[in-house]
């Protein structure tokens, strides 16, 4: 575990400096661990091991996630997700309680 908090580190990073994208309405899948806009190609998604968000939302240049505590009974978590099609852009990511 103590291996993946640099990697969740620079996806924050990355999130933080990387992707904006236009008002076009996301589309969620029925697992909602991932999300995608038509605008730019703009993906969220934890599709790999150690993967753990749940995606609520994208609208415009936000992204909504919350934590995926499946197999846990604590209350504990570290973000590990990831944005394809972003790069260049600026995004926020709120971090809700759903």
């Amino acid at each position: 575990m103590r291996d993946c908090i640099p990697r969740c580190v620079f996806v924050l990073a990355l999130l933080a400096t990387h992707a904006t994208w236009s008002q076009t309405p996301a589309t969620t899948n029925s697992l909602d661990r991932s999300a995608s806009t038509a605008a730019f190609g703009v993906t969220v998604d934890c599709d790999f091991p150690g993967g753990n968000i749940v995606v609520d939302r994208l609208e415009g240049d936000h992204i909504y996630v919350h934590q995926d505590l499946r197999d846990t009974d604590r209350d504990w978590f570290y973000w590990y997700f990831r944005v394809k099609g972003a790069a260049g852009r600026t995004i926020t990511v709120h971090f809700t309680d759903t």
